[in-house]
């Protein structure tokens, strides 16, 4: 059922609406002295300076915005969710998403007790949106996107109808798996691109070639790895050296032998990305420690990577993912010419996952 979500039909609908999404951020982001109540979910959600404007001379803090933008794509593109609520709605997955590694203990004013408060009015919120789109569609009025009504109809393993309690959960479910780990991978490669402007260059020689926006009916292909081999190879990078997931379990079915190390069959075998992304037999001569995205165009990486899990357990929403992540760099390093603020913090908060702790404060180059 969810993996109608993300079909190659499904992708050819949303392209054009995540390109006016990306649009959307180019010109906020190009809009110099932005009141900070139109910056959309910034002020809350990250450790900003609270000033009146968000001008050139402090900054703009672009992480938050790419959280925006990916949440975004999954709730109103893919999901069709819409309504008044939805500032809200994305408020309280910012509170739940931070506060799900936090200390376990649920004393008011703690981290952990804000999480499940805002997990709560996530659960009530996402229950009335479900009764919208089934009223609205007892009425033969379908939402726009096909995704909430297809939750709606969902059936369980056994072919019965899910719970209006199990469609909640895996709406829930959805929505988190759908931007958190996408916002992650957009942050981390804007902050690598801005930190090595040789690289960003590089790169630009490739991106300057390329029409943007694409062509309509050309956009789920139109930045792929065989027209844009080095937009690639920087995403790849990306995943390598910072992954969204630190990793997976799986259960062996047989005796497996893993770098020499016999596993028997029946046992929990945790997947550390983190750690395996910089390790390969013979690493020590491709220096994995360095972010370096040539290495996927000259072979020059033995690492076997798996950001987005492998198998029958391969992410549902890779093509996505990628889809809305070559699209936003395209448009975004295109039209805008962006640089780091000196001297903020460029250090990495790594719960949920992987985001620059002050929010990657960047302006317009003159």
């Amino acid at each position: 059922m969810v993996g109608q979500l993300f079909s190659p039909p499904a992708l050819k609908r949303y392209g054009p609406q995540i390109i006016q999404l990306v649009e959307q951020l180019i010109t906020e982001l190009a809009t110099p002295g932005l009141p900070l109540s139109q910056a959309k979910g910034i002020q809350q959600t990250q450790n900003i300076p609270q000033t009146k404007y968000l001008n050139q001379a402090q900054g703009l803090p672009l992480a938050p915005r790419l959280r925006r933008f990916a949440f975004e794509v999954i709730a109103t593109v893919v999901l069709g969710l819409r309504g008044q609520n939805l500032e809200a709605l994305f408020l309280d997955f910012e509170i739940w998403s931070k506060g799900l590694f936090a200390l376990p203990l649920a004393i008011p004013g703690t981290a952990f007790a804000q999480a499940l408060a805002a997990r709560g009015r996530l659960l009530q919120q996402l229950q009335s949106l479900l009764v919208e789109a089934q009223q609205a569609a007892a009425r033969g009025e379908p939402w726009a996107a096909a995704g909430l009504d297809l939750l709606a109809g969902g059936l369980d393993e056994a072919g019965l109808p899910l719970s209006e309690a199990d469609l909640v959960e895996q709406l829930l479910l959805l929505l988190f798996a759908g931007y958190e780990t996408t916002a992650s991978t957009l942050s981390c490669l804007m902050l690598a691109l801005l930190q090595q402007p040789q690289l960003l260059a590089w790169l630009g020689e490739e991106l300057d070639q390329l029409a943007w926006p694409p062509a309509a009916d050309q956009v789920a292909a139109a930045y792929d790895p065989t027209r844009a081999p080095r937009l690639d190879a920087v995403v790849q990078e990306v995943m390598r050296y910072t992954p969204p997931v630190g990793g997976f379990f799986r259960l062996t079915t047989a005796e497996v032998v893993l770098d020499g190390v016999l596993v028997p069959a029946e046992r929990v075998v945790q997947v550390a990305l983190a750690a395996s992304n910089r390790y390969a037999n013979g690493s020590e001569s491709h220096n994995l420690d360095l972010f370096r995205p040539q290495r996927h165009l000259d072979g020059g990486c033995p690492a076997n990577l798996l950001p987005f899990g492998a198998g029958e357990r391969v992410c549902l929403g890779r093509s996505l993912a990628e889809l809305e992540i070559r699209l936003l760099a395209v448009g975004l390093l295109q039209r805008l010419r962006l640089e780091l603020v000196p001297g903020q913090n460029l250090d990495l908060q790594m719960f949920p996952s992987p985001t620059p702790k002050a929010g990657l404060l960047v302006r317009l180059r003159p």
